[in-house]
């Protein structure tokens, strides 16, 4: 009795939802529920891989061309807030323990770590910007920022 308890305590811990659904129903059944999360869960993946391939575009096109221009910044920006964005509907939806220990830990804690740091350089050029006024070009971006970037690539890995 006690092996069969702690096996079935395993499997709870390690399986998904949808996983509980489909097998308690042996497959014939498929949730509206987890449909439902399972396609926002795609569209969100669908706009995040959008705007890291628009990110890089905006990057590679800004380093070359007039790289301390107003336009810049704004695209940068609102990207930045599509992120931000991402992050927090997957804390919602999957939680706090589940977004940093579950199975895809390794790749939470890089976006997490990544769009907090993208946040922050983000609100340290706007204060520099409105400290120095709007017609200032001089919101500059630091080697280690680009690189920060650049890293944003690894989500479309992921994805």
């Amino acid at each position: 009795l006690r092996r069969n308890i702690m096996r079935i305590q395993q499997t709870l811990l390690t399986t998904t939802v949808e996983e509980v659904i489909q097998d308690a129903t042996r497959g014939s059944v498929r949730s509206p529920v987890v449909s439902s999360m399972w396609s926002r869960e795609k569209a969100l993946n669908a706009v995040v891989t959008a705007t890291v391939v628009l990110s890089m575009f905006i990057l590679g096109f800004s380093i070359d061309h007039y790289p301390k221009h107003l336009v810049w910044f704004v695209l940068e920006t609102l990207i930045c807030c599509v992120f931000a964005t991402e992050l927090v509907l997957r804390l919602k939806t999957k939680g706090c323990k589940e977004y940093f220990a579950g199975d895809a830990m390794a790749w939470n804690i890089s976006d997490f770590v990544i769009t907090i740091l993208s946040v922050i350089e983000t609100l340290f050029s706007l204060a520099v910007l409105l400290s120095l006024g709007p017609t200032s070009k001089v919101v500059s971006v630091s080697k280690m920022t680009i690189a920060m970037r650049a890293l944003r690539i690894t989500r479309v890995v992921r994805l």
